[in-house]
C-alpha cells in the first residue's frame, strides 16, 4: 500500500497548526487548504472552490485532517465518505460550546450548528484535543447552559473519538531566577469587547486597580482596546498588542505566575506555553484548565472579584520555596503529559 496524501484543511491560521502540518510533512505528503471563513458572504463561493480544488488534488490513499469543524469540514467529510477515504476532525473549542449570554461558540448558530453535527456524525474520527470538549459540566458562570461539549449538543453522536492533546516543545530553565516577585501575565488574541470579557481581562483589571503592589501584563490585547478602556492609566498593568515568539520567551521567564482566567477554553496553548516555561498556573474552572493544572497551580471555582481577588493574596503569601517548586512542577507537567513528541505519534498511529 501506498503512502497516505495528507490534506491539512483549516480556517485561521496559528502557530500550532503550522506544527502540525511541520511534523506531518515529516512522513507523508501533505499538502493544506486555507480559506478565510470569517465572512459569511464568501462562504458559497469557498464551498465551490473546495470541491472543485478536492476533487483535483485526492485520490484513493487520501486522507482529510480537519482543524475545527464547520462550514469547511462538511465537503471533505462528504467526499471521504463517498469515496471510502478518512476523515478525522480535531474539535477545539467554539465548536463544542455555546454560549448565547456572551454572544460566543459556533453551536449557537443554527446553520452552523447543522453544519457541526453533519461533520461529527459523518468523519472517521473525533479528534478532541481535550476530553472535556466531548462532555463535561459548566459551573464557572451561572449561564443557562450548564452542559458543555458536542455530545451535550448532539447526543446522537457515535462516530469514535481518540483525544489528542496538543504538544509543546519545553524550553529550558535558564534564567528562571530573574522572575519579578508578585507578577503575573496573561497570553491571548484580544481585539473587541466580547474577547476582552471571553478571556477574563476585565475581570484581571479589578485586582490590578486595587493592589498596586502586584504587577500584570496582558499580551496580544490591541491598542485600540488599551485606549478605549483606558487601561494605559492603571500603573501596575503593562499591555502589548504583539509580541515575537522569542520577545514572548523571554516575558514567560520574567513573571512568576500565568493566569489563565477564561469564561470559555479548549485547550489553552498560552497556559501551557506560561507553564513550560515555569510560571505557576493560575485558572479558571473551566474545561480542560484544571485538568492541565492539575496540582501545580490554583484554580479559581467562580468568576467573582472578590474570590479572585482572595485567590491571588493566597498565592502571593505561599513560601517561596513552595512556589518554586509548584513551577517545576509546571514546568514537568507540560514536558511530560503535553510535549510535542505524543501529539506526533498518535497521529502517526492513527494515520498508518
Amino acid at each position: 500500500m501506498s503512502q497516505p496524501n495528507v490534506i491539512y484543511i483549516y480556517s485561521s491560521e496559528s502557530s500550532f497548526i503550522q506544527k502540525d502540518i511541520a511534523f506531518l510533512k515529516e512522513k507523508y505528503s501533505v499538502q493544506t487548504q486555507f480559506y478565510n471563513w470569517t465572512n459569511k458572504i464568501w462562504v458559497p463561493l469557498f464551498l465551490v472552490r473546495q470541491l472543485s480544488s478536492l476533487l483535483f488534488r485526492s485520490n484513493s490513499e487520501t486522507v482529510y485532517i480537519i482543524m475545527f469543524a464547520g462550514f469547511w469540514s462538511v465537503i471533505p467529510v462528504l467526499l471521504a465518505s463517498l469515496f471510502g477515504r478518512r476523515s478525522f476532525i480535531i474539535v477545539g473549542g467554539t465548536d463544542c460550546v455555546s454560549f448565547p449570554e456572551l454572544n460566543y461558540g459556533a453551536i449557537r448558530k443554527p446553520m452552523q450548528k447543522n453544519t457541526i453535527r453533519y461533520s461529527l456524525n459523518n468523519c472517521t474520527t473525533i479528534l478532541p484535543v481535550a476530553g472535556q470538549l466531548v462532555e463535561s459540566d459548566y459551573t464557572y458562570v451561572d449561564y443557562r447552559e450548564k452542559k458543555q461539549g458536542y455530545l451535550s449538543f448532539f447526543p446522537e453522536i457515535q462516530t469514535p473519538v481518540k483525544v489528542i492533546y496538543n504538544g509543546f516543545d519545553v524550553p529550558s530553565a535558564d534564567g528562571d531566577s530573574k522572575r519579578t516577585k508578585s507578577s503575573f501575565i496573561t497570553v491571548a488574541q484580544i481585539d473587541n469587547e466580547v474577547t476582552y470579557q471571553l478571556k477574563g481581562i476585565d475581570l484581571i483589571v479589578e485586582p490590578a486597580k486595587i493592589n498596586p503592589e502586584l504587577n500584570f501584563t496582558v499580551v496580544g490585547i490591541s491598542d485600540t482596546l488599551v485606549e478605549r478602556l483606558e487601561l494605559n492609566k492603571i500603573l501596575n498593568l503593562t499591555c502589548y498588542s504583539f509580541l515575537k515568539h522569542e520577545e514572548l520567551g523571554s516575558l514567560y521567564k520574567k513573571h512568576q505566575f500565568y493566569l489563565c482566567l477564561s469564561i470559555s477554553e479548549g485547550f489553552p496553548n498560552a497556559l501551557c506555553e506560561g507553564m513550560s516555561h515555569g510560571c505557576v498556573p493560575i485558572g479558571s474552572n473551566v474545561s480542560s484548565i484544571p485538568f492541565i493544572i492539575d496540582e501545580t497551580g490554583f484554580i479559581l471555582q467562580k468568576r467573582d472579584p472578590e474570590m479572585l481577588n482572595e485567590l491571588l493574596n493566597k498565592v502571593i503569601s505561599s513560601p517561596p520555596n513552595q512556589l518554586k517548586l509548584m513551577g517545576e512542577s509546571a514546568r514537568n507537567r507540560i514536558g511530560t503529559e503535553f510535549n510535542l513528541e505524543r501529539r506526533k505519534k498518535a497521529f502517526y498511529e492513527l494515520i498508518g
